[in-house]
């Protein structure tokens, strides 16, 4: 009974100790560091809005120094996933599908950037997941049914 009960009170104590926490100590803002590191966008978004039709690629062609530092896609700007062919965050994409089911599918669309092998790849792992779950499901039925007959 104690083992039953120990647990509750466990949880409790963790969403009290939660909301009795102070967050404001944990998340502090540098605003002058994040200044510093959106100074070049800044410079790219005064160049674009001064010379209207402006396109990324043109900057790029013509070697210009404020988007050395720029990366096309969002996701290579955080470093998530490269462009050759990784599979997202170093874990195959069969393996999202199939041990996350729909939300590893859709990590690894957003992820990759709707990247189709890696898409279809997960895919594939999240119906051999949902497959296999069903599989032992309906042996575990099975058991339950034979040991309740006999």
């Amino acid at each position: 009974m104690k083992k039953v009960l120990l647990l509750p009170v466990i949880v409790l104590a963790f969403v009290v100790s939660g909301f009795a926490s102070n967050y404001s100590e944990m998340i502090q803002v540098d605003e002058n560091y994040v200044e510093n590191v959106f100074a070049d966008l800044n410079q790219l978004e005064g160049y674009v809005t001064t010379h209207q039709g402006v396109t990324l690629n043109e900057l790029k062609a013509l070697g210009n120094a404020l988007v050395a530092n720029v990366e096309a896609s969002p996701m290579g700007v955080l470093g998530v996933c490269s462009m050759n062919g990784e599979p997202p965050m170093g874990i195959p994409s069969f393996l999202w599908g199939c041990c996350f089911g729909v939300v590893g599918l859709a990590v690894v669309y957003f992820v990759t950037d709707n990247d189709k092998e890696e898409v279809k790849k997960s895919f594939y792992g999240c119906v051999v997941g949902y497959l296999s779950v069903t599989v032992f499901y309906v042996i575990y039925v099975a058991l339950i049914v034979s040991a309740a007959g006999a």
